[in-house]
């Protein structure tokens, strides 16, 4: 893992190849989340920025970027 985001009971982690997790218990449970394919390698999630429960956008370390308005539910 490379960073961690949390807000409120929402903590996320991001790493390799990239990989995004999400635990809304504190992190009791986690899920892997699926990041939709911007052609890029294996590269790594380097920030993870929320500014509300359902706002948030991750960044790669090749500045790729993904964004999602419903929680982490869908990405763009």
């Amino acid at each position: 893992m490379r960073v961690v985001s949390v807000f409120g009971s929402d903590v996320w982690l991001g790493g390799e190849s990239p990989r995004l997790y999400h635990s809304n218990d504190d992190g009791t449970t986690w899920h892997l989340v699926q990041l939709p394919s911007k052609s890029i390698g294996a590269h790594a999630v380097t920030h993870i920025v929320f500014r509300g429960e359902q706002v948030g956008i991750v960044e790669a370390d090749d500045g790729t970027q993904w964004s999602t308005v419903d929680g982490g539910q869908t990405w763009k």
